[in-house]
């Protein structure tokens, strides 16, 4: 209870359903010629996953990890009830709180929900051709 070592546990068990739903159409939409072709040239179970499979499933795996930390970033319901002190607390939350008793400070709730979409903007525009070629991929049987 309110540490971010305590809610990132919580929100990796609660999200990791949900990546490997959208994991499993990647995985399954690579043919399993590939597979056998790598084991008749000499490789493992283990050296198959890592030289042939997770290359050809890369742009799946960057499309869900910046789909689930989106979901983790924008989680509002898990980290109000299981933090207490503002150092725990996440920007969802922390945007919630700044409406006072009488008054809404709109203003300053604009700029903190806007400074917070920097962190998501970045990322997706460094990892912008792997999105999109995970989410082409995805689509594509």
């Amino acid at each position: 209870m309110d540490s971010v070592i305590g809610l990132g546990i919580v929100e990796g068990l609660l999200l990791t359903p949900v990546a490997v739903w959208l994991l499993d159409g990647f995985f399954r939409s690579i043919p399993f010629e590939v597979d056998e072709a790598a084991q008749i040239d000499g490789c493992g179970p283990l050296r198959t996953l890592w030289a042939v499979i997770l290359p050809l499933t890369a742009p799946g795996i960057v499309a869900v990890s910046i789909i689930v930390f989106i979901l983790a970033y924008n989680d509002f319901l898990i980290p109000l009830l299981l933090t207490q002190s503002v150092d725990s607390q996440t920007l969802p939350v922390g945007i919630a709180l700044m409406q006072g008793g009488r008054e809404v400070m709109f203003g300053q709730m604009a700029a903190a929900s806007l400074s917070g979409l920097i962190p998501i903007y970045l990322l997706a525009l460094f990892l912008q051709k792997w999105l999109v070629g995970g989410l082409a991929q995805g689509s594509v049987k």
